[in-house]
């Protein structure tokens, strides 16, 4: 399945020459075929993709086009509203070669980049970057950070 920045969730078909423009279209249409035995990649060219947020599918690898560039494909966003997560996890799910961010400027809540809630998943050659503005003795002060995963398998919270 194929996604891009310039694809149409309307007419496209999640092939390469008509690729859909959403992860989110993506990942419905992977949800009926993806099972533990029979994994399903979703292909995301380069480009930003921030229209919503990112809820991945179970046994869906979520693939950003360059493994020696991880910043090529963007995952950002920041609704505004009280649940600011960028990319949710499922279980078995995979997110690689892609970098997860907020966008620029004062961000007024709370904002988690990846939210991993009693699953386990895989990330690989993710970048995770955040900035934020903050106070400190009533002046602003701009905070920035990165992490870089290179290979990971994920779990947290508790699992029965």
């Amino acid at each position: 399945m194929y996604v891009s920045p310039d694809g149409d969730d309307w007419s496209g078909q999640g092939l390469p020459g008509a690729p859909w423009r959403s992860i989110m279209r993506a990942m419905e249409a992977a949800s009926h075929y993806a099972e533990e035995l029979h994994r399903v990649t979703v292909h995301l060219a380069e480009g930003t993709y921030e229209s919503e947020p990112v809820v991945l599918t179970p046994h869906v690898t979520l693939q950003g086009a360059l493994a020696d560039d991880p910043g090529a494909t963007v995952i950002r966003w920041f609704g505004g509203a009280d649940d600011n997560t960028v990319v949710q996890a499922a279980e078995n799910a995979k997110l690689e070669n892609v970098r997860v961010t907020l966008p620029s400027g004062p961000i007024s809540s709370v904002a988690t980049l990846v939210c991993i809630n009693n699953v386990a998943m895989e990330i690989a050659n993710v970048i995770l970057r955040w900035r934020l503005q903050a106070e400190l003795h009533g002046r602003p002060r701009l905070r920035r950070g990165f992490v870089r995963l290179r290979a990971a398998r994920l779990t947290c919270g508790m699992r029965q």
